[in-house]
């Protein structure tokens, strides 16, 4: 029961912030919504964004399990200001009127910057890999499929620098599933 109610928490912490954190984007005239519903946002946003921090949390901690990776315990305040950090790049990429390959430099700095404090394993590089690979492949088809816009998209309807908001994403969120769902214990063997 405890981990249904933990399941729902991440989910409804990704619907909430990850709102939030898109309206970042919608409001810095990043993306747009052929049909808003709310501050700029369909009304699937937060739905999606519930789903993509359960999807990166509880991936993170299974994946963590098969490949065997130890974890060091993590304070809630780190967990928590990983989040934050997250969710300054966030802004950035919403807010920051610049080239995207400028962006592109800024959040690889940053993830560089947290993977360097939190992580430094090759687990939780692969881990972040495969998050910006899939995030950006359902960018991908809900672009193609008209769903939003990235209005400064470079290359298959989504600009240069998502994978890198992807690869923060899995540090902050995978962190925050960690905390969560493994209680920062090392992985069952």
């Amino acid at each position: 029961m405890r981990t249904r109610l933990t399941l729902l928490q991440i989910f409804v912490f990704g619907a909430l912030l990850g709102s939030f954190f898109d309206w970042f984007h919608t409001h810095g005239g990043v993306t747009a919504y052929p049909y808003p519903w709310i501050f700029g946002m369909a009304w699937w946003t937060p739905p999606l964004f519930g789903a993509a921090a359960l999807s990166i949390a509880g991936s993170h901690v299974l994946l963590d399990r098969a490949l065997g990776r130890r974890m060091r315990a993590l304070p809630t305040w780190v967990v928590v200001g990983g989040v934050v950090y997250f969710g300054c790049f966030y802004y950035l990429s919403g807010s920051w009127h610049t080239s995207n390959f400028g962006k592109l430099a800024a959040l690889l700095a940053g993830w560089a910057v947290l993977f360097g404090l939190l992580d430094r394993s090759w687990q939780g590089a692969v881990l972040a890999l495969v998050t910006a690979w899939v995030g950006c492949t359902v960018e991908i088809l809900l672009t193609g499929a008209g769903a939003f816009t990235h209005l400064t998209a470079d290359r298959w309807g989504i600009p240069v620098w998502l994978p890198a908001l992807y690869l923060l994403a899995s540090l902050a969120v995978g962190n925050l599933g960690r905390k969560l769902l493994a209680g920062n214990a090392p992985p069952a063997r």
